[in-house]
C-alpha cells in the first residue's frame, strides 16, 4: 500500500464522520498542540506557535491533495496502487524542463551554489541578528526538494502546451488564475490564514530577535501587491502558448482523373478528322 493509498483511506474515513464532527477532529489535536506548546514555552523557552503550526501544516498535508484532486486512484486489484498527479503546475514542470535541458556542467553547479547561497546569507544573519544557525539553509533545501521532488518522482502531468512566455510571467498568471477560480469563502480564508501566519512568525521573531514589530506584515503586503496589482490591472496577459509541433506533412502528387469512355471516343474522332 503506497502512501497515496492510506491518504485516500484517511480522507475517506473523515468524509464519512458526521459533519459535526469535523470541527472536533480537527481543533482538539490543534488545541493539545497549544497546550503542549506552552507549556514548553513557559519550561524552556520554546518558541511559542511552533507546535501549532506544524499541526495546521500536517492537517493540510492530509487534506489538500485528495480535496485538489493530486491523488490518482490505483488500478490494481482491491484499488490499490494510487500515485500523486499534481495539476496547474505547468511553470514548475517548465523549469525542471529548462533544468533538465542545460549542460552537464551548469547543470552540476546550479543546486549547490543554490544551498551556497542560502548558507551564505544564513551565516551573514547568525552573526549580525543572531539568527538560528541553519535555518535559511534548511527552508532553501525544502525549497529545492519541494520543485525537484515532484518533477522526478513523475508527480507532474506534461501539459498540453508549451509556453513561449517568460517563466515568470507565465508562474504569475497561473497563480492568480488558481486564485481567482478558487470558490469566493476560500479565497478570504486563503488570505487570511497567509496573513495570519506571517504576523504569528513576526511576533516570534519579535519576542526573541528584537525584530521590528509588523516589518513581515509590510513585506508580505508589499508581495501580495507585487503578486495581484499587475494581474488585477491588466499589465500581465494570458501568456502566448502554441501546441507541440504538428507531424510532418506528406505532399500528395495531383493525378488528374481518369476519363470516361464517351469522352476518350470523342477525343479519338477528333484526332482522327484532324
Amino acid at each position: 500500500m503506497t502512501l497515496a493509498d492510506r491518504l485516500i483511506r484517511w480522507n475517506r474515513w473523515f468524509d464519512a464522520v458526521p459533519e459535526d464532527w469535523h470541527a472536533h477532529i480537527l481543533l482538539w489535536p490543534l488545541a493539545f498542540a497549544g497546550f503542549v506548546n506552552m507549556q514548553l514555552s513557559i519550561a524552556s523557552g520554546f518558541p511559542f506557535g511552533v507546535l501549532v503550526l506544524l499541526g495546521l501544516a500536517a492537517i493540510a498535508a492530509l487534506r489538500l491533495p485528495y480535496t485538489r484532486g493530486w491523488i490518482v486512484p490505483g488500478t490494481e486489484p482491491g484499488g490499490t496502487g494510487a500515485r500523486f498527479l499534481f495539476g496547474h503546475a505547468d511553470w514548475l514542470y517548465d523549469l525542471n524542463q529548462r533544468y533538465e535541458a542545460l549542460p552537464d556542467t551548469p547543470r552540476f553547479f546550479v543546486i549547490p551554489g543554490i544551498l551556497i547561497a542560502g548558507g551564505t546569507l544564513n551565516l551573514i544573519m547568525t552573526f549580525t541578528r543572531g539568527w538560528a544557525f541553519g535555518g535559511v539553509f534548511l527552508v532553501v533545501l525544502l525549497a529545492v526538494l519541494c520543485a525537484r521532488a515532484p518533477f522526478v518522482w513523475g508527480m507532474l502531468p506534461e501539459p498540453e502546451t508549451i509556453t513561449e512566455s517568460p517563466l515568470s510571467r507565465a508562474w504569475l498568471y497561473d497563480g492568480n488564475r488558481w486564485y481567482d477560480e478558487l470558490p469566493l469563502e476560500r479565497r478570504f480564508w486563503t488570505s487570511v490564514v497567509a496573513i495570519g501566519v506571517v504576523c504569528v512568525v513576526d511576533l516570534l521573531l519579535v519576542g526573541s530577535l528584537g525584530t521590528p514589530l509588523a516589518l513581515l506584515f509590510l513585506l508580505e503586503l508589499l508581495v501580495l501587491v507585487a503578486l495581484r496589482a499587475p494581474y488585477v490591472s491588466g499589465l500581465i496577459e494570458s501568456p502566448t502558448r502554441r501546441l507541440a509541433a504538428p507531424a510532418p506533412r506528406q505532399l500528395a502528387m495531383q493525378v488528374p482523373a481518369p476519363l470516361s469512355l464517351g469522352t476518350r471516343q470523342l477525343q479519338s474522332a477528333g484526332e482522327g478528322d484532324g
